[in-house]
């Protein structure tokens, strides 16, 4: 874990990303890494089977994602990883430092859109998974977390093409795994665009 690789004249710290394909949130982290990172490793984890080292050593959670530095020492949580590399990386700032406020609360509102879009997702069943049907309030409810999402993006930047003004940031990050999802279950489940 504790390599050093020589590119492009420059030192690069190796990390070692872990994570399971089939984690919704994976897409988060593994697009931070992908746009700030040249140089890592990416381990698969199935959490169905986990193996004792990574629970003894990496995460003692046993959960994913966790990344690994040059140090050794593990990060955990989707946003803190991205976080963390935003921090020690050079590379596009996707949690600037004169936006933070605003990119806290943009990932704040779209948590809310996410909690808002799995509700919806799962229609009026009693059990988690695509129900039969989904309800017009929980179809209210999505819409009305998506215009406190939009509200506050206006408020930022009303030219911005992102949740938190002119370039992406970890607010749309976080969001964006998410809403590819919901858009294609809703669309599948219940034909609604």
């Amino acid at each position: 874990m504790d390599h050093a690789i020589r590119k492009g004249g420059c030192i690069t710290t190796e990390l070692v990303a872990y994570s399971w394909i089939r984690q919704q949130p994976a897409g988060c982290h593994l697009a931070c890494i992908h746009m700030q990172v040249e140089d890592f490793k990416l381990i698969h984890i199935d959490l169905s089977d986990k193996p004792r080292w990574y629970t003894s050593k990496i995460n003692h959670r046993g959960l994913v994602p966790s990344l690994v530095d040059k140090k050794g020492i593990a990060h955990v949580e989707s946003l803190e990883i991205c976080k963390w590399i935003d921090d020690e990386m050079q590379g596009s700032e996707l949690y600037p430092v004169n936006i933070r406020d605003g990119v806290d609360a943009q990932i704040c509102l779209g948590d809310a859109v996410i909690s808002a879009g799995l509700d919806a997702c799962s229609g009026e069943s009693r059990f988690w998974g695509i129900g039969s049907r989904v309800s017009q309030n929980q179809l209210d409810s999505l819409a009305k977390s998506f215009g406190y999402l939009f509200y506050a993006r206006d408020k930022l930047d009303p030219d911005g093409e992102f949740l938190a003004g002119a370039n992406i940031t970890l607010a749309d990050i976080n969001l964006f795994p998410f809403i590819t999802r919901f858009e294609a279950a809703m669309k599948q489940a219940y034909g609604i665009r």
